[in-house]
């Protein structure tokens, strides 16, 4: 995938929607691309993050793994959070928090990601008023969406006890 077809695919996507070619073209250069072969582990909970992903192509599992412990010790089993697709993004939270990641994220088929390090985000948030609104805008949008399913899906696991 050339620059400008990651430019034009990351304008679709939820975190830069809104912005334009000319407001992201600067800082293109200095994401990087990758391609994720299918079961790869992009992110491991517990594991230091300083990346914000950007998924351009493909769909990934976020899960709390048996081997990443609960407060006491072990889980018994995987807990599935859910699945994220081309638009969307993760590694989020830790843009906010400075926490290690909060869950496992895996390609569940051979996907398209573009890393933004922490730094070039800060970057081109500072880069202008307008960007900075925009993708905080967006950011909130996202987290907002994710805890909205997040109660849903409480209540209807509440709803069949």
């Amino acid at each position: 995938m050339n620059h400008l077809e990651v430019l034009r695919a990351l304008l679709q996507t939820s975190v830069f929607h809104g912005l334009t070619e000319a407001d992201l073209r600067e800082h293109l250069l200095r994401f990087e691309y990758q391609e994720v072969p299918e079961g790869s582990t992009v992110l491991e909970e517990g594991q230091e993050n300083t990346t914000l992903y950007i998924i351009v192509k493909g769909r990934f599992r976020v899960v709390l793994t048996r081997k990443g412990g609960a407060m006491d010790g072990q889980r018994v089993t995987d807990i599935e959070l859910g699945a994220l697709r081309a638009g969307s993004c993760f590694g989020e939270f830790s843009l906010f928090d400075r926490a290690p990641v909060g869950a496992t994220v895996i390609a569940l088929e051979p996907s398209e990601i573009v890393r933004i390090d922490t730094t070039e985000v800060e970057e081109l948030l500072g880069a202008s008023p307008h960007v900075a609104s925009v993708v905080y805008r967006n950011l909130i949008r996202e987290l907002v969406g994710r805890i909205r399913r997040t109660n849903r899906d409480y209540d209807l696991l509440l709803a069949l006890e």
